[in-house]
């Protein structure tokens, strides 16, 4: 029987075992795992269901056998847990190419031809470098639509030639226009013909976002099933964003009050989801599907060796034992494609692939035994007043005291000039109701040495996501503070 599933835009298709068995893979399952799997989820469709809830059952049957790869099955929901603003996610995007080489810059503003542009991230290394536009969103069934992908020319066009660091390189004649979700296949049509370069979840094809999380290794905190979505958020606030973020910055952990064994399993996780990656990945600095290919060069190498101090006799024996070892790597080298693919696209998904790993949300999230952990102050609301304790130049700025003047909303840092207002550096969400009480802002336009800043305050518009259009400023300065 045929089963339609509605996936996460709202439209339905058949449910197609294969989608799911190469997401599964994608992931690092086992044939064993993938098999329990598949077995259990056919047992339980029905017509009309969603993929979240494909997903989830996914998800916990990988948890309940203890699989390692539970925890990287969830990326994708891991990446829209990054929010609500995008800076995170600009943050992440720069230590993922980082990782490949890369050096990079965000939230800088660059002069165009006709107009200033503040620039998400940008990135260069000896021999390429680019600009982009980095489009976050909090839900799965969000695509970023033809409208983007065409201002995303326009501004390519304004600063083209203009220059992202003082080396040959960094001429700008790229831009990159990147999601964590989807693109419209208008959106993909358009940049493809304008000259826009696109990244997505799963577009495109090969080398998407997925593809080169999974290459690096670089995995957002928001993937630790022992992390509740309280702790998530306060080491965020933190500027860790990564799981190596965490390990390098253990002391953090402690601001979440939490026991020694929560601890020490929160730094056992991100340890081993990292560790567990570079295992799956790599043998002998190879990937999985090339792992037959050193095999075979090894095994006739030695065989080589061997065959030159044979007497005649070993040396007719020897040729028999030649051919069944010619069959039987044709026959290895059949299943290792029939299983892996060609050894370039095996952990690589269609682009209109919906087997993600959509919508996760783990029992972990749920748990009140994981939560009540986390000790998180009472946000003070009252008459407002700010203190800032470390007003050190960087990407960060540390807060003393805070009593807010509304319940819920962004606290940020401005530049302040001659008693003026300027740039927004950064922002970050508070609210009473939501426990969100921050104790540091993190910056995308990092601070200077010598320069005046000011912290101020935003209303909360209700999408929990920031926007000056629509999230208006209380008409109020806080506090001021010059970075040391």
């Amino acid at each position: 029987m045929s089963f339609t599933i509605q996936k996460a835009d709202g439209t339905s298709e058949y449910f197609k075992v294969e989608k799911l068995r190469r997401s599964l893979r994608r992931a690092g399952a086992t044939p064993a795992e993938v098999t329990e799997v598949i077995r259990t989820i056919e047992l339980r469709l029905y017509d009309g269901i969603r993929t979240q809830e494909i997903y989830r059952l996914a998800f916990e049957i990988l948890r309940d056998i203890g699989a390692p790869i539970a925890t990287r099955y969830s990326l994708r929901r891991a990446l829209l847990g990054l929010g609500p603003t995008g800076f995170p996610f600009e943050l992440f995007l720069a230590k993922l190419f980082e990782a490949d080489g890369y050096k990079t810059q965000t939230g800088i503003i660059l002069n165009g031809h006709c107009a200033p542009h503040e620039i998400d991230i940008a990135a260069y290394k000896s021999d390429h470098s680019f600009i982009g536009e980095a489009k976050f969103h909090s839900r799965p069934g969000i695509k970023t639509d033809l409208q983007v992908a065409m201002y995303s020319y326009a501004r390519l066009l304004d600063l083209r030639d203009q220059q992202i660091c003082q080396e040959d390189i960094c001429g700008i004649k790229e831009f990159w226009l990147i999601t964590n979700t989807k693109f419209t296949t208008t959106a993909e049509d358009y940049a493809h013909c304008a000259g826009v370069h696109m990244l997505s979840w799963d577009y495109p094809r090969n080398n998407n976002l997925h593809d080169r999380i999974q290459r690096a290794g670089i995995y957002p905190i928001t993937v630790l099933q022992s992390l509740a979505p309280a702790q998530r958020q306060s080491l965020i606030a933190s500027g860790v964003i990564t799981c190596q973020d965490l390990l390098a910055n253990e002391r953090l952990l402690h601001q979440l009050h939490l026991g020694k064994d929560k601890h020490q399993a929160i730094l056992e996780e991100a340890d081993g989801l990292i560790k567990h990656t570079i295992s799956a990945h790599k043998w002998w600095g190879c990937q999985p599907s090339q792992i037959w290919r050193k095999s075979v060069i090894i095994c006739v190498l030695f065989h080589f060796s061997r065959y030159r101090i044979m007497t005649d006799v070993q040396k007719e024996e020897s040729q028999k034992t030649v051919i069944s070892f010619v069959f039987g790597l044709l026959v290895g080298g059949l299943l290792v494609w029939a299983f892996m693919g060609d050894g370039k696209d095996h952990d690589k998904m269609p682009a209109n692939e919906e087997v993600e790993t959509t919508a996760t949300t783990t029992a972990n999230d749920e748990t009140t035994e994981t939560t009540s952990e986390a000790v998180v102050p009472n946000l003070q609301v009252g008459e407002g007043k700010v203190t800032v304790a470390s007003g050190k130049a960087g990407r960060e700025v540390t807060l003393g005291e805070t009593v807010y003047p509304i319940e819920e909303g962004w606290i940020g840092v401005r530049e302040y000039n001659d008693g003026k207002l300027g740039w927004i550096n950064g922002v970050i969400r508070f609210s009473k109701a939501g426990n969100l009480v921050p104790t540091t802002i993190p910056l995308v336009q990092p601070t200077v040495a010598g320069r005046e800043y000011a912290i101020v305050m935003f209303t909360e518009a209700g999408d929990k996501t920031f926007n000056s259009a629509t999230d208006k400023q209380v008409d109020t300065i806080f506090a001021t503070f010059t970075a040391e």
